[in-house]
């Protein structure tokens, strides 16, 4: 004789973020007035109540109590079967302590979240940006990414298109953005692109990005070499305008100091 206990149902199907109850039925077989502790042990013992948590029973009578299971919507708490049991434990007699078993099957939950870094950037030629997927669900999901620019003026490169990820578990690829032709003067261009995260469960996530070119040469470049080139050649002619002073001028012979002309002989 000492104490019986059943669970009912034995067997739970929940989503996460919900809460389902489960029925304790205690019979006190024993002959003495008995006080019982009850307590959820297992993985669901964290997200699981008990009330009263203590009963007491004559003999030959029977109570019950409600077993709350209530897991939250987190990726810590993984999708599946998770064992668990109700341990009941009598002050008087602990001998007669009884451990019924259940089990409650966690459903599964999808949520995926990405980040794209930096969401811009300038530069001449190529830049590098990484994305961030982050699995918040509950349960593996797998994932693939695309790259898509808005004009055919810019490739896009990623390092790795396809993974599983864990719950909890973030990945990263790296993304490489390159313009098909260089700019070597204006204003800088601007080409926006979109990347694609798309995972087998869910809604699709996408990021934006933009990529803005800077032309090779700066902006002032041509009006700066002709103004260096001006700048050259007056440096130049001042240098030889001083230059032409230290030298004194080049004598030419003059009209009258040429010598006199030979007179052409008579004629016979």
């Amino acid at each position: 004789m000492g104490t019986t206990a059943t669970l009912e149902p034995s067997r739970s199907e929940i989503e996460v973020g919900t809460e389902t109850t489960v029925i304790l039925s205690l019979r006190n077989d024993s002959d003495i007035v008995e006080e019982y502790s009850i307590q959820v042990v297992g993985d669901p013992s964290d997200w699981a109540r008990v009330d009263p948590p203590e009963v007491t029973v004559y003999p030959g009578q029977s109570t019950s109590a409600v077993v709350t299971l209530k897991p939250p919507r987190s990726s810590a708490v993984p999708a599946g079967e998770h064992p668990y049991a109700v341990h009941v434990q009598p002050a008087k007699r602990p001998e007669n302590a009884t451990v019924p078993e259940g089990l409650v099957e966690l459903l599964p939950f999808y949520e995926t979240v990405a980040e794209l870094s930096p969401q811009t950037a300038k530069g001449k030629g190529a830049e590098q940006y990484s994305v961030s997927v982050t699995n918040r669900g509950n349960t593996p999901v797998a994932v693939a990414l695309a790259g898509k620019s808005a004009s055919d003026d810019l490739e896009l490169t990623l390092g790795e298109s396809r993974h599983t990820i864990e719950p909890g578990a973030t990945w990263t690829s790296a993304l490489r953005a390159e313009p098909t032709e260089r700019l070597w003067r204006g204003t800088p261009t601007a080409y926006p692109f979109t990347v694609m995260v798309s995972p087998e469960e869910g809604p699709d996530v996408p990021l934006a990005g933009t990529q803005y070119q800077e032309s090779i040469l700066p902006a002032w470049g041509l009006k700066g070499l002709l103004g260096l080139l001006v700048l050259a050649a007056a440096v130049a002619l001042g240098v030889w305008t001083a230059t032409a002073e230290d030298f004194p001028p080049w004598d030419l012979p003059s009209e009258t100091n040429a010598p006199p002309e030979e007179s052409a002989a008579p004629e016979e």
